[in-house]
């Protein structure tokens, strides 16, 4: 059953008093027993709907305000930031220092961190690199870094005959070094390929494997002179020269290596 209303029921109330006022009384006590009934009618009304009234509070619309970062959330993303373009710069820091251990230098593009992020290529001032001023930094999505040298020359040298000494102004990094840097090789390609072979390896029975100059690997007794076929390739594999530098290296992940004459031997 539905609820009459209280507003509804002394409506009612009320006109049954204005009903008994008017019937039973006449001239100026009519009036004042009229306007007695409205006043106390209206003082009750007043006094029962405001506190109704005050309850409903009106719906507040989302803000702007509220969807934004909080402060902390704001300083976490700017310390991700930092460390990120730390990272990147610490690794370009040791490209350089392969080839040239007393070489600094500095960011040529305003926003580098938005070329870490979107990927691309920026330039870079170099100091204390002899006959090189500039380098370009190609940063792939994918994580990658790559250094090529840039040596300036004036625009009045720019005939031939007197370009013969500059044949080549833009210079890969590895050449300057004479190979890839072991530690920059291993972090970027060399371990990821080798976790996958020696894990496999170690899955079939095999503790040992050989890695040759050319970065060919086969399982140790088997050479490629019997028909061996290789296991797996490792591309940019450092020349020889620089093994000594990878034995640390693979020290660190639990394998250990034997240098010979023209083949690294790893076991685990």
């Amino acid at each position: 059953m539905k609820k009459e209303s209280p507003l509804w029921h002394s409506i009612g109330i009320l006109a049954g008093v204005v009903i008994l006022i008017v019937a039973f009384t006449r001239g100026w006590l009519m009036t004042s027993l009229l306007l007695i009934a409205a006043c106390t009618w209206g003082a009750w009304l007043f006094s029962t709907q405001r506190p109704l009234e005050s309850k409903r509070k009106p719906m507040r619309r989302p803000r702007a305000a509220d969807a934004a970062p909080t402060p902390t959330e704001a300083q976490d993303a700017a310390a991700i930031n930092t460390l990120l373009l730390l990272h990147v710069n610490r690794r370009i820091t040791e490209m350089l220092h392969a080839p040239f251990p007393s070489a600094t230098w500095k960011w040529c593009v305003k926003n580098p961190l938005r070329l870490i992020l979107k990927g691309g290529v920026g330039r870079i001032r170099v100091f204390g690199v002899e006959g090189f001023e500039y380098a370009d930094i190609a940063i792939e999505t994918s994580g990658n870094v790559s250094c090529n040298m840039l040596r300036m020359v004036p625009l009045s040298a720019a005939q031939v005959s007197e370009l013969q000494d500059f044949s080549q102004t833009v210079t890969p990094l590895e050449q300057l070094n004479d190979g890839p840097d072991p530690k920059i090789w291993y972090e970027e390609s060399g371990r990821k390929t080798l976790e996958q072979v020696v894990n496999d390896l170690n899955s079939r029975g095999y503790h040992s494997l050989t890695i040759n100059v050319d970065g060919s690997i086969y399982i140790s007794g088997e050479e490629p002179q019997d028909g061996a076929t290789p296991s797996a390739s490792l591309a940019g594999f450092p020349p020889a020269k620089k093994w000594s530098e990878l034995v640390d290296l693979f020290a660190e992940d639990g394998l250990n290596a034997t240098l010979n004459q023209d083949a690294l031997e790893l076991s685990w």
